[in-house]
């Protein structure tokens, strides 16, 4: 799959999924893919696209749970502080 494919058909094929996804799972999904991102690249690197195609989220999901990918990071943050 080419690099423009996966930046915007991964999305696509996500919606018919995730109407079949509860809200934690799709939420887990995306904080998953930002955690993968990060193993390979910077933060400020990473677009709110990237993320999506990875995590196979539509973009109003990704947004229903998340302002920002800035917002997304601070949840990873907050979780590994919790985790201890």
């Amino acid at each position: 799959m080419s690099r423009q494919c996966i930046r915007y058909c991964a999305p696509v094929a996500a919606r018919r999924d995730e109407s079949q996804q509860t809200d934690s799972e799709l939420r887990e999904r995306v904080l998953d893919a930002l955690r993968e991102l990060l193993r390979e690249r910077t933060f400020d690197t990473l677009s709110v696209a990237d993320i999506i195609a990875v995590a196979a989220v539509s973009r109003a999901s990704f947004y229903f749970y998340f302002p920002s990918k800035h917002a997304a990071l601070a949840e990873l943050v907050r979780r590994a502080v919790s985790a201890g």
